[in-house]
């Protein structure tokens, strides 16, 4: 009888010292790779891409995601497989001036959760931070393991003891969009920069008691943004005075470089100011003179410093042509008289003006156009 208790006993505590490893859990798989990128490709503007990426990247740190950005300039007609740590997907399109078209999809992109057009009610910066709200919305949802909004709800019954799932519905229709991915671009991106040619006649009153001086000139201009610089050389006909004692005249050749802002432009107009520098050569040479004029040193060339400033104003004529108006105002740095003297008596022959107006009518053409990168 001891032996049999004995026996039982032993095999009482083999059985309890063996269960915890009978009924031990088996170790788990590995975790799957985490998921916590948002991948944006945006068809558009790049500098609206990157206000765009800002609003949205703060949005969705706070939330605890990461982004991705690709900016392109249409969005691809195929859908490439996403990298492992892609939680969702979206695709924006901001080429269109009235607001932009959004679509946000999951890690496969075979469930879209946001397939809509963001209308532009204010302005553009606005429209960026209402595709930003959309986004990060619907990112939310796919991160909490949220249905998209197209699934059904699911049926159950208590009268049965198990659950009964409804079946999903038949897809919904595709519904084609205002805007498609690969249509071309509604806006048109500014020239980054530009070289125009431009000639243009001139009208300068140069020297007390004489007529304007009429001349012409040629030039170019380069341009980008609201920055404008001008280069121009004109010749001006001779002027002067052919009252004894002695006739003087004079031809002025002026060159200026003047850099200028836009205060207003628009495809048909545009009008810039700004102020710059240059000189004035001015060639004298005499006529008759009195009889009683023993000496004459009056063939000369001379040059003198000019500070200038100009206005214009230019209407457009075609592709690339404008015609222009321009009103300028010299300073001479370095202004002369030149007189006679008979017997110790001066007689004025030629004053030039220190402070000269003058006004430029031409035409201008854009010699070389280059439109910015996207």
């Amino acid at each position: 009888m001891t032996s049999k208790r004995a026996a039982l006993l032993l095999a009482t505590a083999l059985e309890l010292a063996a269960s915890p490893f009978a009924h031990a859990d088996p170790p788990a798989a590995p975790e799957a790779a985490t998921r916590h990128v948002v991948d944006v490709v945006i068809a558009g503007d790049p500098d609206e891409a990157h206000a765009a990426e800002g609003s949205l990247r703060e949005l969705l740190r706070r939330v605890g995601l990461d982004l991705r950005v690709t900016n392109v300039d249409r969005l691809p007609a195929d859908r490439a497989p996403s990298a492992p740590d892609v939680m969702a997907r979206a695709w924006v399109d901001l080429r269109a001036d009235n607001g932009a078209l959004v679509e946000v999809a999951d890690s496969s992109a075979e469930r879209t959760y946001e397939r809509r057009i963001v209308a532009q009610e204010g302005s553009r910066a606005v429209l960026l931070e209402d595709v930003a709200h959309v986004i990060q919305a619907a990112a939310e949802s796919i991160a909490s393991g949220a249905p998209p909004p197209s699934a059904p709800p699911v049926a159950s019954t208590h009268e049965a003891p198990t659950v009964v799932v409804a079946p999903p519905p038949p897809p919904p229709p595709v519904v084609v969009a205002p805007v498609a991915p690969d249509a071309p671009p509604v806006r048109v991106a500014p020239p980054a920069w530009s070289l125009a040619v431009a000639g243009f006649f001139t009208a300068v009153p140069y020297a007390h008691d004489t007529a304007a001086a009429l001349g012409g000139g040629a030039g170019g201009r380069f341009a980008t943004g609201s920055f404008g610089l001008w280069a121009l050389g004109a010749y001006h006909a001779s002027f002067g005075s052919d009252s004894p004692p002695v006739a003087l005249h004079a031809n002025v050749w002026s060159v200026r470089v003047v850099p200028t802002l836009s205060l207003f432009d628009s495809s048909a107009f545009l009008l810039e100011a700004g102020a710059g520098g240059g000189f004035d050569v001015f060639s004298l040479s005499s006529g008759e003179t009195s009889p009683n004029v023993m000496t004459l040193d009056a063939n000369r060339t001379e040059a003198s410093p000019i500070l200038t400033a100009l206005v214009a104003a230019h209407v457009a004529l075609g592709a690339g042509a404008r015609g222009f108006v321009a009103g300028t105002l010299d300073w001479d740095l370095d202004p002369r008289r030149y007189v006679a003297t008979t017997s110790g008596v001066a007689s004025p022959l030629l004053a030039p003006l220190p402070v000269r107006p003058g006004i430029a009518l031409g035409f201008s053409f854009d010699a070389v156009h280059a439109e910015a990168r996207r």
